[in-house]
């Protein structure tokens, strides 16, 4: 049980990153360079979900749209 309830947090998560980098890019080849992210987030009660966050932002998403920004520039 502990294995499958990994399994999809895994997959809801990879998801959510998909979701969020392909929307961000969408935003990007309308406006082009937007500057600065700002990232909201409700989670301030439980530490160990908005560092999770935090990072996945960080190492996930803006690691495709910086690719995806260095691919289109070639």
């Amino acid at each position: 049980m502990e294995s499958a309830i990994s399994e999809l947090v895994s997959y809801k998560t990879g998801l959510v990153i998909m979701l969020t980098c392909n929307k961000l890019i969408t935003l990007y080849v309308a406006w082009s360079d937007f500057g600065t992210l700002l990232m909201g987030n409700q989670d301030w009660d439980n530490t160990f979900i908005w560092k999770t966050s935090m990072k996945l932002l960080a190492k996930a998403v803006m690691l495709k749209i910086s690719q995806h920004v260095h691919a289109a520039a070639y």
